[in-house]
C-alpha cells in the first residue's frame, strides 16, 4: 500500500476537509488505536482527578491505569459519537457511512495532542497533588496560578478550535454546508443527552424497585 501523501498530524488542524478525504481513501482505520488513546485519556486523567486517585494511589500507578483503561474507553466514545453523527446526519440527507464518520471524528480528536501535553505539564509540575478533587481551590503560588491559567487557555483554545475542525469534517463526510453540519452535530448532541438521560432514568428506577 503507498503511503499517505501528506502528514495528517499537522495537515488536520489546518486542512480538515482535504485531510479527511485523504485518510478514508487511503484506510478508514488509520491510526485507530493512537486515537483512541488520545481520545480516551483526557478524560480517563479527569476522572482520576475528581475521584482524588492521588489519595489512595502513587503517581506511577495512576497514570498506568489511565494510559490501560484509556484505549478502551476512548475507542467506545469514537464509536458512539461516530454513530450518532451518522444516524442524525443521515435524518438530515447526509451521505456519510459509519466507517467515513468514525475516521473523520477520530482524526479531528487528534487536537487531544495539544490537550494532553497540558496534562504531562501540569502532573510534571504538580505531581500526584493534580490527582486530588478541588485541586484548583489548594493554595498555591503566583507563578504556579499563572501557569494553571495559562494551561487553561490553551484548552480552551484548542477546544474551540477542534470544534470548528469537527464542522469542517462532518461538512465532508456527509456533504453538507458548514450550517447543517452544525445542525447536525447539535441534534446529534441533543440525542446522546437524551438517550444518557432516559437509561439514568431507567436505572434509577430501577434501583428504586430493588
Amino acid at each position: 500500500m503507498p503511503e499517505l501523501e501528506l502528514k495528517p498530524w499537522i495537515s488536520i488542524w489546518v486542512k480538515p476537509r482535504q485531510t479527511v478525504r485523504a485518510i478514508i481513501n487511503y484506510n478508514v482505520k488509520y491510526r485507530f488505536f493512537i486515537l483512541s488513546l488520545l481520545y480516551g485519556l483526557p478524560t480517563v486523567l479527569q476522572m482520576a482527578q475528581n475521584f482524588s486517585l492521588g489519595s489512595v494511589l502513587a503517581l506511577p500507578a495512576i497514570l498506568l491505569l489511565c494510559l490501560i483503561v484509556s484505549p478502551l474507553l476512548g475507542a467506545l466514545g469514537l464509536l458512539i459519537c461516530s454513530a450518532f453523527l451518522t444516524w442524525t446526519g443521515r435524518l438530515l440527507g447526509g451521505k456519510s457511512t459509519f466507517a467515513e464518520m468514525r475516521c473523520a471524528f477520530s482524526w479531528i480528536n487528534a487536537t487531544n495532542l495539544v490537550t494532553v501535553a497540558v496534562w504531562v505539564a501540569l502532573i510534571a509540575q504538580f505531581k500526584e497533588v493534580i490527582f486530588y478533587e478541588g485541586f484548583v481551590r489548594m493554595p498555591m503560588t503566583a507563578l504556579e496560578a499563572t501557569w494553571l491559567s495559562v494551561y487553561f487557555l490553551i484548552q480552551l483554545s484548542v477546544a474551540i478550535w477542534s470544534f470548528i475542525l469537527l464542522l469542517q469534517a462532518v461538512s465532508e463526510v456527509h456533504g453538507f454546508s458548514i450550517w447543517k453540519s452544525l445542525i447536525n452535530v447539535v441534534i446529534a448532541f441533543a440525542a446522546g443527552v437524551g438517550v444518557v438521560w432516559i437509561l439514568g432514568f431507567a436505572l434509577e428506577r430501577l434501583v428504586d424497585r430493588v
